[in-house]
């Protein structure tokens, strides 16, 4: 138990999926995309209870075979998206995260640095 507004930073990892080995067909990544959503929802949903204002959450979400999480509705509610990396580091998504994969991985990552309104 963390009091409310006791946390001045967070980084996570939060779950991003069963392993991948194989391929998936559109309709499983559709369907991971769908349950991960709702679960990065209500994280960040709870993070956000337990932040000051101002405090950074870096938080990364899983891309699943180039299709990319959708971007959960808590997050634009609590949360700005900041770019610390703007002029250092390639690539960065549209979305102002900062994508990351190594060559052959089917789960890559979208890594975002977000400040608690």
């Amino acid at each position: 138990w963390v009091p409310a507004e006791y946390v001045d930073v967070v980084a996570t990892e939060p779950f991003l999926g069963d392993p991948v080995r194989r391929g998936l067909r559109r309709e499983e990544v559709i369907e991971r995309q769908a349950a991960l959503s709702k679960l990065y929802d209500g994280a960040l949903e709870s993070i956000s209870k337990v932040m000051k204002k101002g405090a950074r959450c870096v938080i990364i979400f899983p891309v699943l075979f180039e299709r990319r999480l959708p971007l959960p509705p808590s997050m634009g509610r609590r949360f700005n998206v900041i770019e610390p990396w703007k002029e250092a580091f390639e690539p960065r998504s549209k979305r102002g995260g900062l994508d990351y994969a190594r060559p052959g991985q089917h789960v890559a990552r979208e890594i975002f640095v977000l400040e608690k309104k």
